[in-house]
């Protein structure tokens, strides 16, 4: 009577040995768009009991969902699927169109294109990357490139606040994970520094949720309250048991 119809459907592999496999990183080229929610309604899902259970992925890659605005044509996209399929010896995956479960239904019509679809282990087994340094509780409050002098946090208060998201990006788990944070001022002369305690890093495969979030966040009081106006850097570097095989993510200001 309106002239359309939620829908859902999926595209299934074959089952796939994936024993010998630490990690399972599910690659593709895609376009789409939707209607009538925000809410990505595409998904990559993994079964390893013969189609009995999934575990749901969201498969919008980069895309920033919003309803009615079509993709990038091709939106290359990668999805880490190795918190359930790594090691496993009956592995199908499919791709799913489905009725969005934040709102329920309301996902009728459009189009999703999908091609050159890859499967493949990770080349990396210790890569640590720092991803974003932010001067600020990005998550719950706003972070300011300028601040005024009469605004800075004071000692008290943990001065200066520093948030560092970093990921594993490698195969294995990362032992003695350390983060330190530098405030250098414009003669790049450091003026605070602080570190984190020791941490382990799990990878993907060994993540405690699945699907694993792929970085995390950590945040640091750095202690430090700026004197007079200037410029000063917030530089963070990481640090781990393991030899780095990218060393060069790991410092970032």
């Amino acid at each position: 009577a309106d002239g359309v119809e939620d829908t859902e459907g999926w595209i299934a592999s074959p089952s796939m040995d994936m024993g010998g496999l630490e990690s399972v990183i599910v690659e593709w080229e895609q376009y789409f768009r939707y209607c009538c929610f925000p809410f990505a309604p595409v998904f990559l899902e993994v079964s390893i009991d013969g189609g009995a259970t999934w575990v749901t992925f969201p498969a919008h890659g980069d895309f920033i969902e919003s309803a009615n605005v079509a993709s990038a044509n091709p939106l290359p996209t990668a999805v880490d699927i190795s918190c359930v399929a790594a090691g496993e010896s009956d592995v199908t995956i499919r791709f799913s169109y489905l009725q969005n479960p934040i709102t329920g239904n309301g996902y009728s019509h459009y189009y999703w294109g999908i091609d050159d679809i890859a499967i493949y282990e990770l080349e990396s087994v210790n890569d640590m990357a720092i991803t974003q340094v932010s001067t600020g509780d990005i998550f719950n409050y706003f972070e300011y490139s300028k601040v005024p002098m009469e605004q800075a946090f004071q000692a008290a208060d943990g001065g200066l606040t520093a948030g560092v998201i970093y990921r594993n990006a490698g195969s294995a788990d990362q032992t003695n994970v350390v983060i330190t944070v530098d405030v250098l001022d414009a003669t790049d002369a450091v003026v605070a520094t602080v570190s984190s305690d020791a941490f382990t890093a799990p990878s993907a495969a060994n993540a405690e949720d699945c699907p694993a979030n792929l970085q995390d966040t950590l945040y640091l009081e750095t202690g430090f309250v700026p004197t007079e106006m200037e410029i000063y850097t917030v530089r963070a570097t990481l640090s781990q048991d393991e030899d780095d095989e990218t060393a060069d993510n790991n410092v970032r200001s």
